[in-house]
């Protein structure tokens, strides 16, 4: 039995040292990388974001990090981003196991190899990733905390670590909205077993509504989806509600169907 869990770790340290690793393939400036490299050099960071929130995007905490990490040394994100891959795998091996098994870290890094690494660049190493991977991986951190707090295991030191992940988790649209669904869903458990709400709950709870709001009154993301609307799919303000759900989900089925990457990760995830 000590002999297999030796195994398994020695693999999981082979796995670590193997991302950190591939960062340094992934080194050429692309895309928005190269605009974001060059904001301070023309205004100041605060003046950066409050333009961007009045005439672009909402996301001012993801792209605060995004102007620091993309004007420094590439070596800053290769090691920053290699930590929070980890970080994602740590995260999914809780949500979806009991403990800290090397088998659920080891399985879902095997899930990772099979998203494509262009997926990864699309606007950029840099971008991509601060916009997605680390959104993902903090989203993750903070639902590991919710099933800690209805479990009342959530330490004080854990509750304000998944409370800076929240906030930058939250800067993304769609993850604010799903971590919304998942606190309300929680909550609205808690209440009917009479479940103690823990006052954890409530504060990460009210950052996330508080997220949400600022999203919603963004007048950059008024701008720029009447913008891209116009560019892209002129026609989609006369579709109904019914037809805008009803395409959302073809589009869904299409890439599990459609495309290699999808089937094989839709085969895994049922596995």
């Amino acid at each position: 039995m000590e002999t297999k869990f030796g195994i398994k770790k020695i693999i999981w340290m082979i796995i670590v040292i193997a991302i950190f690793v591939l960062q340094f393939f992934c080194s050429e400036q692309l895309g928005d990388d190269m605009f974001f490299s060059d904001v301070l050099d023309e205004m100041s960071l605060a003046a950066f974001l409050n333009k961007r929130y009045f005439t672009w995007s909402s996301r001012i905490v993801i792209e605060a990090i995004l102007v620091f990490v993309a004007s420094r040394s590439p070596w800053i994100w290769r090691i920053l981003n290699a930590m929070v891959i980890i970080v994602l795998i740590e995260a999914v091996s809780k949500v979806f196991g009991r403990g800290e098994t090397y088998e659920n870290k080891i399985l879902f890094s095997c899930l990772l190899l099979f998203i494509p690494a262009a997926s990864l660049k699309s606007a950029g190493w840099i971008t991509t990733t601060l916009n997605y991977l680390w959104v993902l991986a903090f989203g993750i951190v903070v639902i590991v905390s919710l099933r800690q707090i209805m479990e009342d295991t959530l330490k004080l030191s854990g509750f304000f670590i998944s409370l800076i992940a929240l906030i930058y988790a939250t800067s993304m649209e769609q993850m604010a909205a799903i971590l919304f669904g998942t606190y309300l869903a929680a909550g609205v458990y808690m209440v009917a077993t009479k479940k103690n709400v823990n006052w954890m709950y409530l504060v990460q709870f009210a950052f996330i509504i508080l997220s949400l709001c600022f999203i919603l009154f963004s007048p950059g993301n008024t701008r720029r989806t009447a913008i891209e609307t116009e560019k892209y799919f002129p026609v989609f303000q006369d579709l109904t509600v019914f037809q805008k759900v009803c395409m959302g989900f073809l589009v869904t089925v299409r890439y599990y169907v459609g495309n290699e990457a999808g089937r094989v990760i839709f085969l895994l995830l049922c596995v």
